[in-house]
């Protein structure tokens, strides 16, 4: 894999707030763009809305009422398992 691309296979989060419900941070887009992709691809799990912000390299997808927090936190832990053990990324459309 391309070392610029290897950021992408960084450790995810997943974050409870009152306003958004689930949510997981990034701080570029890539990053952001790719998990939406393999979250819907992979896991059928869609955000509600997402909030950029370019100027603070902030990206956060929001789950809101389409995932609770457990069913978003079990997905994540999938694909953070998966890229430490298999050292790639999902292929993606």
């Amino acid at each position: 894999m391309r070392e610029e691309f290897k950021h992408l296979l960084s450790e995810l989060k997943v974050f409870e707030t009152n306003e958004h419900g689930a949510i997981i941070k990034f701080t570029d887009y890539e990053h952001s763009d790719y998990i939406e992709d393999v979250l819907i691809e992979r896991f059928d799990i869609d955000y509600e809305y997402k909030i950029v912000n370019d100027e603070k390299n902030e990206y956060i997808l929001c789950f809101a009422n389409k995932a609770t927090t457990e069913e978003v936190e079990k997905v994540i832990n999938e694909i953070n398992i998966y890229h430490e053990k298999h050292c790639e990324l999902y292929e993606t459309i």
